[in-house]
């Protein structure tokens, strides 16, 4: 058995096992907050998370994408809804030695102020309902050499989340995320698995609900030039399986179009179509997403996000992908032009803007196609 067919054994297995523990633990509805998308980016691509997100907001998506992040990255997520009620979200993180990185973040919504009034309808004050979660990630991608080589470029993420939900009382309770992140496959394929609000439950007095538990598996496909096409499925505790997914189009040197579409939101809602859209704007080590999604006659879904890396040797590069490049450069000195090409498109699947990259990759596509062999 070689290393990939233990690798998509793996994935396999943790697959099953969440639809062995989805089918025997629905969720309620307590927590619903922590299904709402939290990325710009995602929600644009059809709210696709497996595999979409390589900036800081990993954490809220799939921690196993951490590892695609800089020295120290930093995200900022906002969305407002009707009736002064809005999004927002914040993400930190930090590489960790060549391999591993570590987050925090924050999320809330705030569902603006209700007015309370007693038996006799006289006013009591007011009331501001607001869901919060407090995160902590972690990410490790597998080297060559262990006993675990067999999933080499494999990565791997766990988050633990604080939950607290205002209604008129509070109440809080703790759950986990998990993330696995496949390496890119032949220059092109790449797959995602996530388990989302793994346990934990609310509880209101003398009621306990448990938290919405998702298994998501997806994957990005980047074989078409500046085109990426995402799918992911979505299982929901004790509902219906249901898919998603979008394109991203590089327009420009530094802007990208996406959109994408969701089935659940398409069907839940006659009115709804389930389409959303967005662009993506990055320049060196910051960048900006922007999603609008209709939400049905009268309202839409409006998300802005905002990046920024710090790394002061290749901005917005993750130590995996930096020794990429240098492993890059090496073969470009060494004569073996096509694996210096490789290597360079695989960091450009994560980092499409990364302008020194996309520069050595041509260098790298010029020599191949002088020696005959060009891709």
């Amino acid at each position: 058995m070689n290393k990939k067919t233990k690798a998509y054994l793996v994935l396999m297995v943790l697959f099953l096992l969440g639809q062995t523990t989805s089918a025997q633990s629905p969720g309620g509805s307590a927590g619903h907050f922590l299904t709402i998308p939290d990325s710009a980016k995602a929600l644009s691509l059809g709210n696709t998370m497996s595999t979409s997100q390589n900036s800081s907001e990993a954490l809220f998506g799939n921690p196993a994408g951490l590892t695609k992040t800089g020295s120290l990255a930093f995200s900022m997520m906002h969305a407002p809804y009707v009736h002064g009620s809005h999004f927002q979200a914040v993400a930190l993180s930090k590489s960790q030695g060549t391999r591993s990185a570590m987050a925090l973040g924050y999320k809330s919504v705030f569902y603006g102020k209700i007015s309370q009034t007693d038996g006799l309808g006289q006013p009591m004050g007011s009331a501001k309902p607001q869901d919060q979660a407090f995160y902590l990630s972690g990410a490790h991608t597998f080297p060559r050499t262990g006993p675990l080589s067999f999933l080499q470029g494999w990565s791997l993420g766990g988050t633990i989340k604080i939950v607290r939900s205002t209604l008129i009382h509070s109440a809080g309770t703790k759950t986990a995320d998990i993330g696995v992140m496949s390496p890119l496959w032949h220059s092109a394929l790449q797959f995602g698995f996530t388990g989302k609000n793994l346990g934990g439950q609310l509880r209101y007095r003398q009621t306990k609900e448990s938290l919405p538990r998702q298994w998501r598996m997806g994957c990005v496909w980047s074989y078409l030039p500046q085109t990426k096409i995402y799918w992911e499925g979505i299982m929901p505790a004790g509902k219906t399986i249901y898919s998603a997914m979008g394109i991203e189009y590089n327009v420009a040197r530094h802007l990208t179009a996406r959109a994408g579409f969701n089935q659940y939101v398409f069907e839940k809602n006659k009115n709804e179509t389930g389409l959303s859209l967005g662009i993506g704007w990055s320049k060196k080590s910051w960048g900006m997403d922007y999603a609008f999604r209709s939400q049905g006659p009268g309202w839409a879904c409006h998300m802005m996000a905002f990046h920024i890396r710090f790394d002061p040797a290749l901005p917005g590069i993750a130590p995996v992908h930096r020794q990429k490049i240098q492993a890059g450069q090496l073969k470009m000195k060494q004569g073996l032009y096509y694996e210096a090409f490789l290597l360079f498109h695989e960091v450009l699947h994560a980092y499409p803007h990364h302008s020194e990259t996309r520069s050595l990759r041509r260098k790298a596509y010029e020599k191949t196609k002088h020696k005959g062999n060009a891709p």
